[in-house]
């Protein structure tokens, strides 16, 4: 929730120095025909740049009324991206990385500007014919969204992340499967630090693989949460570390040619640490149906039912029930156009484990965007998109609100 009363120092550029700065399309495009036709460095680094100006009509995702106090929620926003891909390949093994460092200005709310960080490697790793598995680290430093915590500061969140996993196929049709993950978020600004968390996850599972292509199987996973900072009342410690335990069936099912079916789960059950009035348990899990009638257009439709962290204030985990339509067409190859509908419900009635809520708490999110990508080369990439959100809610830890944006980019790879 809002953190602090805006201010009236709120700083605001008008529309003449926007329409006086360079074009971003334009200076990209320059840039782009200037390439010459072998610009990629080598097989396997792939340097990349990136650059997007978009518009956001309800930067904070406050409700209409907060218009009164800021005169206006709307932004607009620069990012430039710089980054590396690598590919390598040594015998079996197949070594990935992403890194990358940004820039992002806000125009009317510039103390939110901030130098976003990114990485991610993955190493797949495979022993003779029967062992295989994933070793992968990532690291994400971005400002905090603004969907259920506002504040006029900075905030930016950190988060570091490992996971190892390895299986064993040894038989023919059966793999057993194992593996651990570990997750750090750490926040900028004291008042949210009380959700700085270390997550800790092990999973063991058992597949059977058909001779179609499908598999089934049963795993079971357990996730700890460790809350590092947990807010306090004079000497009494509200402890919200919880662990959460799982049994789900695991599902990849080829229906044909141009259909697939994944299906991921079961029962889950939460414990807190310190009181059990508001441990919740029953059905979570999710399921995506992929299908591509054409080799130019796919639809994937997906919907969960499944525990969720909660980065406001009062509680830290909600119930979220939701279900998405995505739709990719590339009519030619050198378009894509891509089409997005999403809603999902959160329910904050089952507590945080300290204290236990009225029923009916809810919010109601309904999201959908469209973009178009061109690709005048090879490795060149251009595009443009709008989206519109909308929630509606009947509870005290989220607004009411709705946003319109649009945004343009474009991308470089050497």
């Amino acid at each position: 929730m809002l953190s602090s009363l805006p201010s009236t120092s709120a700083r605001r550029k008008p529309l003449s120095s926007l329409l006086s700065s360079p074009s971003l399309l334009a200076l990209t495009l320059a840039g782009g025909v200037s390439l010459p036709a072998a610009a990629q460095m080598s097989d396997t680094i792939h340097p990349y740049v990136s650059l997007a100006y978009s518009y956001d009509d309800n930067l904070l995702r406050l409700p209409d009324s907060f218009k009164a106090v800021y005169g206006s929620l709307a932004d607009h926003t620069r990012t430039a991206v710089v980054g590396v891909q690598l590919e390598q390949t040594f015998g079996r093994q197949q070594v990935t990385a992403d890194v990358s460092a940004s820039r992002v200005t806000f125009d009317r709310f510039d103390q939110y500007n901030y130098n976003g960080k990114n990485g991610k490697v993955t190493w797949l790793w495979r022993l003779g014919n029967y062992l295989d598995g994933k070793l992968g680290a990532s690291y994400d430093e971005t400002l905090t969204p603004f969907n259920d915590f506002h504040t006029e500061e900075r905030n930016l969140r950190k988060q570091r992340g490992y996971n190892a996993e390895g299986g064993w196929r040894f038989h023919p049709s059966w793999r057993v499967r194992g593996g651990v993950s570990s997750s750090k978020y750490d926040y900028e600004l004291d008042i949210q630090k009380v959700l700085n968390r270390d997550v800790t996850a092990t999973v063991v599972g058992l597949d059977y693989y058909a001779t179609t292509g499908s598999t089934i199987g049963l795993q079971a996973r357990r996730e700890k949460g460790d809350y590092t900072n947990p807010p306090t009342l004079g000497s009494f410690v509200f402890n919200e570390d919880y662990t959460q335990d799982e049994l789900k069936l695991k599902v990849f099912w080829r229906i044909g040619e141009v259909s697939q079916l994944e299906f991921l789960g079961g029962h889950a059950r939460r414990k807190h640490a310190l009181n059990s009035l508001g441990d919740p348990s029953g059905a979570n899990g999710r399921i995506t149906f992929t299908w591509s009638p054409l080799a130019t257009v796919q639809l994937v439709a997906a919907a969960r039912r499944e525990f969720d962290a909660y980065e406001g204030s009062g509680i830290n985990y909600t119930l979220t029930k939701g279900a998405s339509l995505d739709a990719n067409w590339t009519p030619t190859a050198k378009i894509l156009v891509r089409g997005s509908l999403r809603q999902y419900k959160r329910e904050f009635g089952a507590g945080n484990g300290t204290v236990v809520l009225p029923p009916n708490l809810t919010d109601d999110t309904k999201g959908a965007s469209l973009g178009v990508t061109y690709s005048p080369r090879e490795r060149i990439q251009l595009g443009v998109s709008v989206s519109r959100e909308k929630r509606t809610s009947d509870s005290n830890f989220s607004y009411s609100y709705r946003t319109n944006g649009a945004a343009v980019n474009a991308t470089i790879q050497f």
